[in-house]
């Protein structure tokens, strides 16, 4: 997603370092940017839960009113009480989704997990990714939980919501959507450009060549880097019948939420829908005998 914006706002049709080029502006775990407004001292992630809004709001204001694209995995959630991502230095957002069967395979891949252990972290409501020595500690959530906080709790921007599997499918219908909504008034030869400039296998080969700092000791030590397959539905090739009905039990229900559905030889099954998430902002413009749907058509 960072590729593709950055390669549309931009208008390039080429990527050439990973490591630049993933940067529209960061991550809002990343040390680098957000060390200094931190307090010091902090002692583990409760400390950084408890903090992250100010630190967050600090950041924002040294911009001087220039905006910042930022990537997070952090739940839209509070923490004792602290949310962890403030709503009013949020302009808007864009909550990519993806089945829970393949994130739990990205999990082994990212974090070394066994399919146990990344079932339990897609699983724990509390669950969230430690620290590092580049990083802060972020709190994610379970898989459910995750999407969840985003579609129910953020209500006062624009929250765009896109699935995985819709941006493998059609990619230029969602990007269309993408620049539609942040008003980049790029054309569809642009698009085009963005979304060739951005497939996976060159971006795969961009890590293979030259690295790609993101990618995590463990993934890399295993082989299979930051961009490990790219695919939908390969988990059955990874996990075992028992894992995939025990996924499904625990998400079935989230999953039909969002078009997600397991057939009885474990294939899955993507339903075309389409969320429409509208902010506070966006219903106060709507006439007042007019209802506004919060459901997904």
């Amino acid at each position: 997603m960072r590729f593709f914006l950055n390669s549309l706002m931009h208008k390039r049709d080429e990527i050439t370092s990973l490591d630049s080029d993933a940067r529209i502006s960061g991550a809002c775990t990343a040390k680098g940017i957000f060390k200094e407004f931190f307090p010091e001292g902090m002692s583990g992630p409760k400390d950084t839960f408890k903090n992250r809004p100010t630190a967050i709001s600090k950041f924002a204001s040294s911009r001087e009113g220039k905006k910042v694209l930022m990537k997070t995995h952090s739940a839209y959630a509070a923490f004792e009480g602290v949310p962890q991502i403030p709503k009013d230095n949020t302009l808007g957002a864009i909550l990519v989704l993806r089945n829970p069967f393949d994130t739990l395979v990205s999990c082994m891949n990212h974090f070394g997990f066994d399919e146990e252990g990344a079932f339990n972290f897609l699983d724990k409501i509390s669950s969230s990714i430690n620290e590092t020595e580049k990083h802060y500690a972020v709190l994610c959530a379970s898989w459910d939980g995750f999407a969840q906080s985003w579609m129910k709790n953020a209500t006062s921007f624009p929250l765009h919501v896109v699935r995985y599997e819709d941006m493998k499918s059609k990619p230029i219908t969602e990007a269309m959507r993408l620049n539609k909504m942040f008003n980049l008034n790029a054309g569809e030869n642009e698009i085009v450009d963005a979304i060739s400039a951005t497939r996976f296998n060159k971006l795969k080969q961009l890590e293979v060549g030259d690295g790609f700092k993101e990618a995590s000791e463990k993934a890399s030590a295993a082989g299979g880097g930051f961009f490990n397959r790219g695919e939908v539905g390969y988990f059955k090739e990874i996990l075992t019948d028992d894992m995939i009905k025990k996924v499904n039990d625990r998400f079935g229900e989230a999953m039909q939420s969002y078009g997600y559905a397991l057939s009885d030889d474990n294939d899955l099954v993507v339903k075309d829908v389409r969320f429409v998430k509208k902010s506070v902002a966006d219903q106060m413009k709507k006439p007042a005998n007019k209802e506004v749907s919060k459901k997904a058509s």
